[in-house]
């Protein structure tokens, strides 16, 4: 039977990786928008929105952004490793 103190260290670890994760992305796309000669105006222009939309949330919109682009990511790699994105 699982304690209450590892199930909630579990769901308090997972929650403070995917923030990690979700806030290497953003810095990613921070530094993608200022240094990518490849993009356009359109596509440089969604980034700077999405940057935008998180320094002017609050805390917890912030939070919910950074868990957000983390989930977004992971989804992403768990996806490419098992092959949901090969053409067919």
């Amino acid at each position: 039977m699982i304690s209450y103190t590892i199930a909630m260290s579990f769901i308090s670890w997972s929650l403070a990786i995917l923030m990690l994760i979700g806030f290497g992305l953003l810095k990613i796309w921070e530094y993608q928008a200022k240094n990518s000669a490849k993009m356009n105006d359109i596509e440089r222009m969604a980034l700077h929105m999405a940057i935008e939309d998180f320094y002017e949330a609050n805390f917890a919109g912030k939070v919910i952004k950074l868990l957000f682009f983390g989930a977004l990511l992971f989804a992403t790699i768990i996806g490419v490793i098992r092959g949901d994105f090969k053409d067919e």
